[in-house]
């Protein structure tokens, strides 16, 4: 519902559906050497805000659209409107990838990894990090999610947590994450990571999939 879309939380109401278009990391120089998922996540959360921003701009100028044309109007449920949008922009992507299904026939997602790269180290670290992030935003734990950030970035992330009364209930069932796109070179290193999964809001008893991609 609704209601319970609004409360769900950093990783489900925040961050989920975040980077629908896909989670580049670029780093210059040593391609995946020395990537922390830290890193990642720094990336992820600036696009945040700017995904935020953007849908919040346009959720108002689709608002009064409709209105002028007297279409029926989308209300509350704006952003479920939008973010299925998004995830069907890289659903092509992922559908070509088909996990490890099919693979083969697919040569347009590219999954190439340099030497030595330790996928498994990789993968558990972004589920670790992605509980670590929810509980921190359910207990407003703020000073964990500081260390993610920038300071202006935290600045955004504090006043939107203000937004929300006392402790969330977010509780991540299960989570699992999947690399749905890699490519480097000498220059860079790009990354996309799947998660699925299920997460409950404890207070009002509401279970939702996770389905996100960074």
């Amino acid at each position: 519902t609704t209601k319970s879309s609004s409360k769900i939380g950093l990783m489900g109401g925040l961050l989920g559906g975040l980077l629908a278009g896909g989670l580049l990391a670029a780093f210059f120089g040593g391609a995946f050497e020395g990537i922390q998922f830290m890193d990642i996540l720094i990336i992820g959360l600036i696009a945040f805000i700017i995904f935020k921003l953007m849908r919040g701009m346009l959720g108002a100028k689709q608002g009064s659209m409709n209105q002028q044309r007297q279409q029926p109007a989308f209300g509350g449920n704006a952003s479920k409107f939008e973010q299925p949008n998004m995830q069907n922009f890289e659903q092509q992507p992922n559908t070509n990838a088909g996990g490890f299904t099919g693979f083969g026939a697919q040569t347009d997602v590219p999954h190439n990894y340099p030497p030595g790269f330790d996928q498994a180290a990789f993968i558990n670290g972004s589920r670790e990090h992605y509980r670590i992030l929810q509980g921190a935003w359910n207990h407003n734990q703020l000073d964990t999610i500081e260390e993610y950030v920038s300071p202006s970035l935290f600045e955004d992330l504090k006043a939107e947590r203000a937004k929300l009364e006392g402790e969330q209930h977010t509780d991540v069932m299960y989570v699992d994450a999947e690399i749905v796109r890699a490519e480097y070179d000498a220059n860079k290193a790009q990354l996309s990571l799947q998660f699925s999964g299920r997460y409950r809001d404890a207070a009002e008893g509401v279970e939702e999939d996770i389905e996100d991609i960074w």
